[in-house]
């Protein structure tokens, strides 16, 4: 059923581009392969599937079209909606 699976609770991440100078001398960590469902470490210690991953590059409006337009619209057709946001402090989560 469609209704039943819009509604279910989604797991999403967005790998946030790098901010500044400092940040860009790091070493990236994590990376999303092209399926767009799973984030792995560098070393491949690390895999973990989520219902969507977005990649740096990945604008916001990419993020929005995918995880806050559904929520929106059935909030507008009178159903509850929640979209929580979790990260550390200054990783762009009210943008």
């Amino acid at each position: 059923n469609e209704a039943a699976a819009s509604a279910a609770v989604k797991v999403v991440a967005r790998l946030r581009p790098p901010l500044g100078e400092e940040e860009l001398q790091d070493s990236t960590a994590f990376v999303v392969p092209s399926d767009g469902q799973t984030i792995h470490s560098i070393d491949n210690t690390y895999t973990f599937e989520l219902n969507r991953a977005f990649p740096e590059s990945a604008s916001q409006e990419d993020v929005y079209d995918y995880v806050g337009r559904p929520i929106i619209e059935a909030v507008l057709n009178g159903y509850n909606g929640t979209v929580l946001a979790y990260g550390q402090t200054g990783s762009g989560k009210t943008f």
